[in-house]
């Protein structure tokens, strides 16, 4: 049976971590200060650290709180049947996600990284089903079998991702905002194009040429 107290003890948490998301995200972690968290929680320092022991622990529990509101997303990604239904669901999710946190706080985290990330064996076990989607298409004949997969898997997810990691790169080369519809019309259109080029050379030679190989 669930306490009041425990409900409280939830809520007061949960208050906690909304603030820190968008302190994380906005500053990174070497800039942020607890007691700014503990002030725009109505909370006291002390209360995060009872809650999460340190700043580190509290930053830990960030990303497990975004990993957990994104699982459902990475699940459809692992169960992708073709290198081109992945493509759409990559340039459909950084549609969708105008201001998300996770790619802020990533991005923040870039910049001040250690070679040790939160929760990096668990985001990696995530990320390698990417890996395993290039690896299906190559099986298939979809992508090249001479192509590096976690390359392939690597480009793609980047080329996805940067227009809301760094808008303002996107709109100077591209001279569109990527919060613009139009602008990943044209994204999806271009990694489309791209994918299909990533076919064995044998195919690539039949399309040309519009022979069928013996």
């Amino acid at each position: 049976m669930v306490s009041d107290k425990d409900d409280a003890d939830a809520s007061r948490r949960e208050t906690i971590l909304k603030v820190a998301i968008e302190e994380f995200s906005a500053k990174g972690i070497a800039a942020v200060r607890v007691d700014e968290i503990a002030r725009r929680a109505g909370c006291n320092k002390a209360l995060i650290y009872y809650y999460f022991t340190n700043k580190e622990g509290l930053y830990d529990a960030v990303f497990a709180k975004l990993m957990a509101s994104n699982r459902e997303m990475w699940a459809q990604i692992a169960a992708t049947n073709s290198f081109s239904a992945w493509q759409q669901r990559l340039v459909d999710w950084s549609r969708r996600h105008i201001d998300d946190p996770w790619l802020r706080l990533m991005a923040m985290e870039g910049l001040s990284d250690t070679g040790v990330a939160p929760l990096e064996e668990e985001r990696s076990r995530v990320l390698a089903n990417t890996v395993k989607v290039v690896v299906r298409a190559q099986g298939s004949g979809e992508i090249d079998p001479e192509l590096d997969p976690e390359m392939v898997a690597l480009a793609f997810s980047s080329i996805a991702m940067l227009p809301r990691v760094m808008p303002q790169f996107a709109r100077m080369v591209v001279g569109m905002s990527p919060t613009q519809p139009a602008f990943f019309d044209r994204l999806g259109e271009f990694l489309g194009v791209l994918g299909r080029r990533l076919a064995p050379q044998e195919q690539l030679h039949t399309r040309a040429t519009g022979n069928e190989v013996s």
